[in-house]
């Protein structure tokens, strides 16, 4: 009589344990399956307790108790919390981070010391990071995220004349750095879960906090030119006191691009990233931190620019400069340091806007990120459609366009009077036809 099978664990087993845990697999094997309690879980008495299942296709195995053998030994492992310990949350959490370093989740240098900075930071305002994973309970997260608003920071420095450290700088974490904190929590609660199992995700329902009074740019504050008023003057100036950088500074206003991606700009060799025979520019790299050179952009979207003659012959001019000193002649780059060769810092276009704004005698603080916000404004007053505007400065969305632009006082002022004008215009001819009827 041949043997009977049933279906269980969508395999086709023995109807009976051949030995306990231990069923027949109809292919060839066994499979063993056994469930111990979970020694990461709190037993609270007179409530169930938890347990953990155990469980393979041991289709290799020869004979029962080699299958039950091994079966042992696992309920073992995972009885015994030695055997397989927990992490405390920071450890898991650093781990975590080199894993997506090593699998190049994260690649950018500035993006890399952020989410460390971010660990680092919840590390040292969070007493329940130095608890195991499986010991961690959503209220002590909760206590924790409402105190963040009065936890300090600190910048200390180290002294150049007696070597001791101090402090420079202190303050309190703003909405948008501890929103940060508690994404980059969310993150690594997420993959402890999936890790270890548990029951519930200790960051559900931790909310984030507000933004709505936290305004990186303001009215008085735009970081960005006046397209009509004050840009010509801005790059005249320039031209005419730091000519090194006009090139830079002009293709970072009208392209709308990063400093980011223009610094690791290639002029020449096998991956240049101009062609100035086909007069065309190449965005695909990214420098954010010290020398490091990422092979794509921030958002991963690489551009193809089309340069109109103006812009050539001012790049060109830029080269033949370059040229003209043994330093920058050899060097790649089409932004090189004058004094290495290297691709320039980021703090190298700092002193001209410094500079030129003092000379210029704007109240506003402008940085080179100025450039980007000014190409929007540029690119309206030159009436070019959304669709343009955005192919050449790389947003993705009408919003990022919209988040980027400045309403300056001029145009508002211009656009009420063009609104007054249409408005008293029919006004006007409503109500001579009506005193034209009554007489």
């Amino acid at each position: 009589m041949s043997e009977q099978w049933v279906v269980r664990w969508r395999l086709q087993v023995s109807p009976e344990a051949v030995l306990p845990g231990i069923w027949r697999l109809r292919q060839g094997g066994f499979v063993a399956h056994a469930q111990v309690p979970d020694p990461t879980r709190l037993h609270v008495p007179g409530k169930r307790r938890h347990y953990k299942t155990v469980f393979a296709v041991l289709r290799d195995v020869e004979t029962a108790k080699d299958a039950l053998d091994w079966l042992e030994a696992e309920k073992k492992r995972a009885a015994d919390p030695n055997l397989n310990p927990i992490p405390t949350w920071k450890d898991f959490a650093l781990a975590l981070f080199e894993r997506k370093v090593a699998t190049g989740d994260l690649q950018s240098a500035s993006g890399i010391a952020s989410f460390k900075d971010t660990i680092d930071n919840i590390i040292r305002t969070a007493a329940w990071a130095s608890l195991r994973v499986t010991d961690v309970r959503h209220r002590q997260i909760h206590d924790w995220r409402d105190a963040l608003p009065t936890c300090t920071w600190k910048r200390v420095a180290k002294s150049k004349k007696t070597g001791a450290f101090h402090t420079t700088t202190t303050g309190t974490y703003g909405p948008r750095t501890m929103n940060k904190m508690l994404v980059v929590a969310r993150l690594v609660w997420k993959a402890a879960v999936v890790r270890f199992e548990l029951a519930r995700n200790p960051m559900d329902g931790i909310t984030g906090f507000s933004t709505k009074t936290a305004k990186t740019y303001s009215k008085e504050q735009p970081n960005a030119l006046n397209p009509r008023t004050e840009i010509a003057d801005f790059l005249a100036r320039v031209k005419h006191r730091f000519p090194q950088w006009y090139c830079f500074i002009l293709m970072g206003f009208v392209l709308g691009q990063r400093p980011s991606t223009l610094r690791p700009l290639r002029r020449k060799g096998p991956y240049a990233d101009i062609d100035l025979v086909a007069k065309k520019l190449y965005i695909r790299r990214s420098n954010s931190l010290g020398q490091a050179i990422m092979d794509t952009t921030k958002t991963g979207n690489e551009l193809e620019l089309c340069l109109p003659d103006e812009l050539v012959e001012v790049i060109t001019e830029h080269i033949a400069m370059l040229n003209m000193r043994p330093v920058t002649r050899e060097s790649e780059f089409l932004f090189p340091s004058p004094f290495s060769g290297r691709m320039i810092s980021k703090a190298a276009l700092n002193r001209p806007f410094i500079e030129i704004a003092k000379e210029m005698r704007l109240t506003k603080h402008l940085s080179p990120r100025s450039m980007r916000r000014t190409y929007q404004d540029l690119a309206d007053e030159a009436k070019l459609r959304a669709v343009t505007a955005m192919a050449v400065s790389g947003h993705r969305t009408i919003r990022m366009k919209h988040l980027y632009s400045t309403a300056h006082d001029d145009e508002v002022r211009e656009g009420i009077s063009k609104v007054i004008g249409l408005a008293t215009a029919k006004s006007g001819a409503s109500d001579g036809a009506n005193h034209e009827k009554a007489s």
